[in-house]
């Protein structure tokens, strides 16, 4: 069957916002490992809490509360995909 001309070795899912394009491999851990997107976005970029958190300006205990929960404030939300080289969109469900 055909790719309809993708890349071959290239997977990537369309999000239904602007188009972004995210990884098979962070969607994979959002459904096998029932995680936020935040949080399959930091394992996939082999990050700890610690590292992202410093590199963000947050504590680490605010980002293990926003990886536990889906209540996320904007500002954090762009500093944390700053930090992580993705769009704010990415990071949220």
């Amino acid at each position: 069957m055909g790719s309809g001309g993708a890349e071959e070795g290239v997977s990537v899912v369309k999000s239904r916002i602007n188009d972004i394009l995210t990884p098979h491999a962070v969607v994979e851990l959002v459904v096998k490992k029932n995680w936020n997107l935040l949080k399959a976005w930091r394992k996939h970029l082999g990050l700890n809490q610690k590292e992202l958190a410093a590199r963000a300006g947050i504590s680490q205990p605010a980002l293990s509360q926003m990886e536990n929960s889906n209540n996320h404030q904007d500002a954090t939300i762009e500093k944390l995909a700053t930090a992580m080289g993705v769009r704010p969109e990415q990071l949220v469900d």
